[in-house]
């Protein structure tokens, strides 16, 4: 198990945590609620009501260095994620609606140029509230980027070229379910929506035109009555198994991928916390990272590689308001 970092909004600061055997590097910024690796370095999310930036640190020794940020147009940076051929971050600012991409030299370690910024489907209800971005990110050959809007239903593909893109194709979903986050599957053209409102997988068939709906799934027990809204989506290296969180319900759901990448659910485990707001592999998938916002604490539970289960607890971090966790790379 490599050493993990775990970042969040915190009581009273907004820090990052870069953990071993104990905590050896601790950064403030503002609001990092979101962190992803690329191209050897790392970049953070700062969310904040009034903007929102983009933080780029290198690694040097136990600890990170910060070498540039960059301001993105736009409020409530939620979401990032790296695109490594094109060497560029792909960011959705749930504030108002707006996804970008931003080149990133590793030469330099710094942003050569402005963002591109793209209110998709226009630009009429920026900044509303009635629309709401929260996951952008390329498939796995970076053929497309994909993008969601809770609010309007919608998943949008589009052509990625490297990190220039145009008005996309949109995905339509059911009224009221409210997409928020993608997982690809590594080797077939299908992509998994979690919902945020109506609490389900969507199995989508990515077409020419866009997607096509194949199944609908709820990730809630059946004798569940109150109250729950899903976060984080993950599917397994493999293929064969998906989680996904559960905020309310506080539990985690696995999902059993069959041969043709439908999906059934195979069983249920507790969250370790209260409200899990982000979920990730570990160790090649051997281990499920849970950040657990409302009780600010951070678990490392070992899955069972044959059923998909979510075991024993291995081990536990506090962290105030905990909403992301992520593993060092090698």
């Amino acid at each position: 198990m490599n050493t993990i970092l775990l970042s969040g909004y915190g009581s009273s600061r907004a820090t990052v945590g870069h953990f071993g055997a104990e905590m050896v590097w601790e950064e403030m910024a503002d609001n990092p609620s979101w962190m992803v690796f690329g191209g050897g370095f790392l970049f953070l999310a700062e969310e904040r009501a009034d903007g929102a930036a983009v933080c780029a640190y290198r690694q040097e020794g136990d600890g990170f260095v910060r070498t540039d940020r960059m301001e993105i147009p736009g409020t409530e940076l939620c979401h990032l994620s790296f695109a490594p051929e094109s060497s560029c971050i792909l960011g959705a600012c749930y504030g108002t609606r707006d996804i970008f991409s931003l080149r990133f030299d590793p030469l330099t370690s710094t942003f050569p140029e402005k963002p591109r910024i793209l209110a998709p489907g226009g630009t009429e209800n920026r900044g509303t509230g009635k629309t709401r971005a929260h996951f952008f990110a390329p498939d796995r050959e970076e053929k497309f980027a994909w993008s969601v809007d809770i609010a309007q239903d919608t998943i949008w593909r589009f052509d990625w070229n490297g990190g220039d893109f145009a008005d996309g194709i949109p995905v339509r979903l059911p009224k009221g379910v409210g997409p928020r986050h993608l997982a690809f599957h590594p080797e077939k053209p299908l992509l998994y929506a979690v919902t945020e409102y109506s609490s389900e997988v969507f199995v989508i068939w990515m077409t020419q035109n866009g997607g096509e709906i194949l199944q609908r799934v709820s990730t809630l027990q059946t004798e569940f009555a109150g109250e729950s809204s899903c976060s984080g989506i993950v599917i397994t290296p493999d293929g064969r198994f998906l989680y996904a969180a559960n905020r309310g319900a506080d539990s985690i759901v696995v999902l059993r991928v069959k041969q043709d990448g439908s999906i059934e659910p195979a069983s249920f485990s507790g969250c370790r916390g209260c409200w899990p707001r982000d979920i990730v592999l570990l160790d090649d998938g051997k281990i499920l990272g849970i950040a657990n916002q409302y009780s600010g604490n951070a678990v490392l539970c070992e899955l069972d590689l044959q059923t998909g289960a979510v075991g024993e607890t291995v081990r536990e971090f506090c962290w105030p308001e905990v909403s992301c966790i992520r593993e060092l790379p090698v």
